[in-house]
């Protein structure tokens, strides 16, 4: 098996971006660990957890891996979940509120390069209060991959295929995936536990797959299209028939799912597409300027276009994505937490609202308060700012294979002669592709800017300081070379962005 196997995961790809909170919960859980052989390769001294969490999308928390090669979790975990271990590979566990469980990591995979996700598995072992269901889930995550799901094949029939043929192909593909949940599950007498999540996490899978599939088709329309009628006037109605068998009601055993997590934001997402995009433009732009005119349609549209525990999510997360972009104080004046009927989502957004009330009126307490510190302890961002000193300088992180990435390019270009005569310098990092494909994506697209390739790691540098946890992704510096936004708004979002760059362009030097 090629070395990539190493570096993909078994979902299809999906961007979320969050801060490093702490998660609810009274139940402290542990997740200690030893990984065997950890001199071999002391440069992979850091150890991650992704933990899906249902307005954030996932939390991700990093411990360092002492000389010894232990490390140490103490989670407050709000719920049962499967969690993604990163150490160089992904390994996946599910873990219980209360559980204390153990890993052996044998880090010889790095440079053996197994040929199976069964083989790669073998070199993540659990032990303690949950041992029997991750021997489950592993075991199964391996044969699935090894035997049904090809992730190659899946992403050239989302580029090539019309959506109601894309719908009949995954389609058939749960089918075989439950086919292959039958024969794992009656060779290893599994439990019941195990066989519920298994089977719920396939059906959730496929369900943000098709969700997915509007913004990453190839659609042949153009982009003025989709401005003036949104992605969802290019899908057939009866594309979403497998939404008849959703179960519109709160239900605590899904969110022991992590691909459930991944369908609710797939279906915030399916609700923004009934939007033009340029209608999204003006009321995002209004964020700037009659903040409550803004804020309100997107809740009367979400109120409008569902009901039940669906609408709950959508304000709450309308909630939870206006407070992560730093509107608490115009938000304060305005918020109804009564919006929210569901008692966990509305809990989550009132933690959310006061965690931001406690930054802002304390700066110094914010998780980013030392951020330029690292910024300037950085070899590249250090001579990026040199290089350009006394400039606002528009950081985006992209790669040619990514479609979102290649979409907001246009837009970034039209920014760029914007601000031609501006001391304004757009600089692009190409993160996570071949020097090939991205100097021939340049030059096809004729991409007018600062460009670097980021070397492996400069990316995972990079990424730890700024939180990137999915592409395309966008930095704002000020002529003083300090960070204003490290989750920038697009250059597709017109007025937000640019109303940003005006006000650095003022900074005092």
């Amino acid at each position: 098996m090629k070395t990539k196997l190493i570096y993909i995961s078994f979902l299809f790809f999906l961007f979320s971006c969050t801060k490093n909170e702490n998660i609810n919960g009274d139940q402290k859980t542990v997740i200690s660990g030893l990984i065997n052989n950890f001199q071999k390769h002391p440069d992979y001294n850091t150890i991650e957890l992704r933990i899906p969490d249902i307005l954030s999308g996932k939390i991700i928390q990093k411990e360092s891996i002492d000389a010894k090669g232990t490390f140490k979790f103490e989670l407050d975990l709000e719920n049962a979940t499967d969690i993604t271990i990163l150490y160089k590979a992904f390994f996946h566990v599910f873990i219980t509120p209360g559980d204390s469980i153990h890993l052996t990591i044998n880090n010889d995979f790095i440079n053996n390069n197994p040929e199976s996700y069964t083989e790669l598995y073998a070199h993540c072992k659990v032990s303690g209060t949950a041992q029997k269901i991750n021997e489950e889930v592993s075991g199964f995550f391996a044969f699935l991959e090894d035997s049904v799901y090809n992730i190659n094949t899946l992403n050239d029939s989302v580029n090539v295929l019309a959506p109601m043929p894309i719908k009949a192909y995954l389609e058939r593909e749960l089918d075989k995936q439950y086919l292959a949940l039958e024969r794992f599950n009656n060779r290893n007498n599994t439990s019941e536990h195990f066989q519920n999540w298994a089977k719920n996490h396939l059906k959730y899978r496929t369900w943000s797959l098709l969700f997915q599939y509007p913004i990453f088709h190839n659609f042949p329309s153009s982009m003025e299209q989709l401005k003036k009628t949104g992605y969802m006037s290019l899908i057939p109605e009866e594309y979403l028939s497998f939404l008849d068998s959703f179960e519109n009601v709160r239900n605590n055993k899904l969110l022991e799912v992590g691909s459930y997590n991944e369908f609710l934001r797939g279906y915030n997402s399916y609700i923004n597409y009934l939007i033009p995009e340029d209608t999204i433009k003006y009321y995002r732009s209004l964020y700037q300027s009659n903040f409550k005119k803004g804020f309100d349609y997107f809740i009367n549209h979400y109120s409008s276009n569902a009901d039940g525990f669906i609408k709950d999510f959508l304000i709450a997360n309308h909630y939870y994505w206006t407070l992560e972009e730093q509107h608490y104080n115009n938000l304060k004046y305005i918020v109804d937490f009564g919006q929210i009927e569901d008692s966990l989502l509305r809990k989550k957004v009132e933690k959310k609202f006061y965690y931001e009330q406690k930054i802002f009126e304390n700066p110094e307490l914010h998780p980013d308060a030392n951020i330029n510190e690292k910024v300037e302890n950085n070899k590249f961002l250090k001579t990026l700012k040199t290089k350009y000193k006394n400039n606002v300088i528009f950081i985006d992180f992209w790669a040619p294979w990514c479609k979102p990435c290649m979409e907001e390019i246009p837009y970034a270009q039209e920014l760029k002669k914007q601000y031609e005569k501006e001391d304004v310098v757009f600089v692009y990092l190409g993160t996570n592709c071949q020097k090939e494909s991205w100097e021939l994506t340049i030059k096809e697209k004729a991409i007018k800017g600062e460009h670097f390739l980021l070397t492996k790691k400069q990316s995972e540098e990079l990424a730890d300081i700024f939180d990137i946890r999915g592409i395309p992704h966008y930095v704002l510096l000020d002529k003083n070379g300090k960070v204003t936004r490290k989750f920038a708004p697009r250059p597709s979002s017109g007025e937000e962005l640019t109303s940003l760059i005006d006000k650095n362009l003022k900074t005092n030097l």
